[in-house]
């Protein structure tokens, strides 16, 4: 949305300059088409040449679910302890070749919006030869750094501070990954850019709002 939250601002401008270059194949979570079905019609007339919604629940959101709907004590803790952390966002192999099929192709240009997504796109094109050879991901800030300064509980039982603290391992693992495998990655800042090449030892680009 061009007019809407900064986060909203900054996708409706890659859109547009995406489409500049060429045919834009948009992919949304569920959750997004869903929540703006009223904004789905605009997204052509911002450059989106095609639109895919994902139909899928993500990934973290049905483990998590199913973690909560246990009512055995050990289990809720195995489940716990073997739950993958709320970015990581992959589907299975069945799935990433349906998506591939939907999506068509070949693309020269893959450009995943923040981090979850480049995960979910991971796991699409983890087959060799069907990954476009540029990638570029945009995290927009850095998520590890976000995930730390608010864990989202004020005092967090000691399970949960095992689990808060093996989340952010992950997630700062993963940053590397993606900075390391990936064409580019961008960042608002200068500030963040700093920061993010000393976890990852990758410079980013700086995109500023």
């Amino acid at each position: 949305d061009p007019n809407g939250v900064g986060v909203e601002r900054r996708a409706a401008q890659h859109l547009g300059m995406l489409a500049a270059l060429g045919p834009v194949t948009l992919v949304l979570p569920k959750w997004i088409g869903l929540s703006r079905s009223d904004r789905i019609a605009g997204l052509t007339a911002l450059g989106a040449s095609k639109v895919i919604i994902r139909e899928e629940d993500p990934r973290p959101e049905s483990l998590r679910l199913q973690h909560h709907a246990t009512t055995s004590k050990p289990l809720r803790i195995w489940r716990a302890l073997n739950r993958p952390p709320a970015f990581d966002d992959r589907v299975d192999g069945r799935l990433a070749r349906d998506y591939r099929d939907r999506l068509g192709g070949p693309f020269d240009l893959l450009f995943a919006f923040r981090l979850t997504s480049a995960v979910w796109a991971d796991s699409v094109y983890c087959v060799n030869g069907a990954r476009p050879s540029t990638t570029i991901v945009d995290l927009d800030d850095i998520e590890s750094i976000t995930f730390r300064n608010n864990p989202g509980e004020p005092s967090p039982s000691r399970l949960r501070r095992i689990l808060l603290r093996r989340d952010l391992w992950a997630l700062r693992a993963k940053e590397r990954q993606l900075a390391q495998q990936w064409s580019a990655t961008l960042l608002c800042s200068a500030l963040d850019a700093d920061r993010f090449e000393t976890i990852t030892g990758v410079r980013p680009w700086i995109v500023p709002n």
